[in-house]
């Protein structure tokens, strides 16, 4: 999933760049000082750009800069446009343009914020949003963009605030087109809708599911058609095991955008855990389809491929996402799993090898490592593997069935007995829970 981002938000599933689409495009059109010529392409732009017609928009505003190298609300204008075509460095070149020619600017200083939001450069961002709050505390966007920034650097306290003051803020961005002639106008409640949404996403990186929730579900009443809020609520109906919300809201973002990928890679992954493995892969498989290189989608549709027993299938799809990612642990490790039951036992222990080497503290590469060399009978490798785990994440269950096996081979019955009295205590997976139960009683009996 995409948050973010990151993310990876840090997780399977999180991209924080994918939440937020706000279109940063309000325009000051006073009478412009600048020569005759350039003032029709310019007003002409601002018309076509009002229209839609962001192509030709762009022309015109270029002409009307040919014409007028010194016209600063050009190159912000022009800027707004590429803003919203996503074409975001173009977009900080034109803004930072404006800014040389009229140091006050603080629309421009704005935009580049945004921009520079899109493009990861959070402490620019932060300070674009910062020099337009004190140009005009009273403008909201800015606090929005600079809570987004806030959020992706993990500065969640300081997020809220920011978008918390935007919500506060009684900015009225109705002002009509046609009479000022701005290429793009907010409505006041669509501006609140973002900070909501915004808040929203700043909730759920902090845990805080309930509020996520909350958050979101006020930036729909407020735009119902706000894509992006369903889909960011959907990761928190995840987060809560509410599965049929969360592939409710992302069936709803993909009906309002179809071209959505993140949302069709939510909806997989929730389908997965309601077994439903099927429709999951028909999910990843159109993200895939929408957005060829985003690594977390190949690594969650080689996940089902390992549940469906289609390992040759899953390798495939592991080792694409390493491709696109060599940093992605959950991508080694799940190809280690696979490389494990298909019996390939070296070549899993390189892949868990890896994992451990980008980080550490995954618990469950460290557990993989100890099922290949159990099967290689390296029992004493699978308990230094297994405790590793266990240091790691103490409540983490899946070493103690390893660990089981080991001792029993070993004929250390008591340790054995005890790693499943310690699972049934945590009882995570129920499956395992009922059959430790069963195990201990056999060894106890002496079966």
């Amino acid at each position: 999933m995409k948050l973010s981002n990151k993310r990876d938000i840090r997780s399977e599933e999180i991209s924080i760049l994918y939440t937020l689409t706000i279109l940063v495009l309000l325009l000051l059109t006073l009478t412009i000082g600048c020569q005759p010529q350039a003032a029709e392409y310019y007003e002409h732009a601002l018309d076509l750009a009002t229209e839609g017609q962001y192509e030709q928009a762009l022309s015109n505003f270029s002409k009307a800069i040919e014409l007028d190298p010194n016209l600063a609300e050009a190159y912000y204008n022009r800027g707004s446009v590429y803003t919203y075509k996503g074409e975001y460095d173009k977009a900080i070149a034109d803004c930072t343009k404006a800014i040389e020619l009229d140091p006050d600017y603080t629309l421009a200083y704005n935009n580049r914020g945004y921009a520079y939001c899109h493009v990861e450069e959070y402490d620019n961002a932060i300070a674009d949003c910062t020099k337009a709050i004190e140009l005009d505390p009273d403008l909201a966007m800015p606090y929005t963009s600079r809570g987004w920034a806030y959020a992706n650097k993990g500065e969640y306290d300081k997020a809220i605030t920011d978008c918390t003051k935007a919500i506060e803020l009684d900015s009225d961005y109705t002002l009509a087109c046609n009479s000022s002639k701005f290429v793009y106008c907010y409505k006041r409640e669509y501006n609140y809708a973002t900070a909501y949404n915004s808040l929203g996403i700043v909730y759920y990186l902090r845990g805080e599911y309930d509020k996520a929730i909350a958050n979101c579900t006020k930036a729909i009443e407020l735009d119902p058609d706000y894509v992006w809020a369903y889909n960011n609520r959907s990761f928190a109906y995840l987060s809560k095991r509410e599965y049929d919300k969360a592939i409710a809201d992302c069936t709803k973002a993909i009906e309002l955008d179809p071209n959505l990928a993140n949302s069709y890679n939510t909806r997989g992954y929730a389908y997965r855990l309601k077994s439903e493995e099927d429709k999951s892969v028909a999910d990843y498989t159109k993200a895939i389809e929408l957005d060829p290189d985003y690594a977390w989608t190949y690594n969650n549709r080689g996940w089902v491929y390992r549940l469906k027993g289609e390992y040759d299938k899953a390798i495939i799809d592991y080792t694409k996402a390493i491709n696109l990612n060599l940093n992605l642990t959950k991508a080694y490790n799940g190809r280690c799993i696979v490389y494990f039951l298909k019996g390939d036992y070296d070549r899993a222990i390189a892949d868990c090898t890896k994992a451990i080497e980008l980080d550490p503290d995954f618990a469950l590469a460290y557990t993989s490592w100890g099922w290949a060399y159990a099967d290689k009978e390296e029992y004493d490798k699978t308990i230094t593997d297994c405790i590793r785990a266990l240091e790691t994440d103490f409540d983490y269950t899946k070493p103690y069935p390893s660990q089981h096996y080991v001792y029993e081979a070993l004929d250390k019955k008591a340790k054995a007995i005890a790693d499943f009295e310690m699972l049934t205590k945590l009882k995570e997976i129920p499956s395992l829970f009922e059959r430790a139960k069963q195990e201990m009683e056999k060894l106890r009996l002496g079966i």
